[in-house]
């Protein structure tokens, strides 16, 4: 059976109160780019249901550390985006995973996870799955 890899974004993070559902339905595994956690960090601190939701998805990372494979780049990143994406943006960013995964691991079932219709519509033109994931 081929190795399937679910790289999550934020928002779906933020969406969920436990991550039991997305860790079965993942299949035991989910991928989170340090930028997420990075983006989760900054989000912390907004008032209201924001920062709420991005404290109560950063305890639960660590709650469920044992179920979440980190990406964290060592060195020079490589980037897989085409020169038009903006590699500055954090979407971009989860998005260039999901292509490292592809092309330099050579891993070829990558669905990215994701709530945001931006995200999920510029990976069907690169060519990633997507999927968003609502309890």
């Amino acid at each position: 059976m081929a190795l399937k890899k679910y790289v999550v974004d934020t928002n779906i993070l933020m969406s969920l109160e436990q991550l039991d559902k997305l860790i079965e339905y993942c299949e035991g595994m989910i991928n989170v780019p340090i930028y997420v956690v990075e983006e989760l960090d900054n989000l912390k601190i907004a008032e209201g249901e924001r920062g709420f939701k991005a404290r109560r998805a950063l305890r639960n990372i660590k709650k469920n550390e044992d179920c979440i494979e980190f990406y964290l780049p060592k060195g020079e990143t490589s980037w897989f985006l085409p020169a038009s994406l903006d590699g500055g943006k954090m979407d971009n960013k989860i998005i260039n995973y999901a292509l490292t995964l592809k092309s330099k691991y050579n891993i070829q079932q990558v669905v990215l996870l994701s709530n945001d219709l931006n995200v999920r519509i510029k990976c069907f033109a690169l060519g990633i799955e997507t999927n968003n994931f609502v309890v």
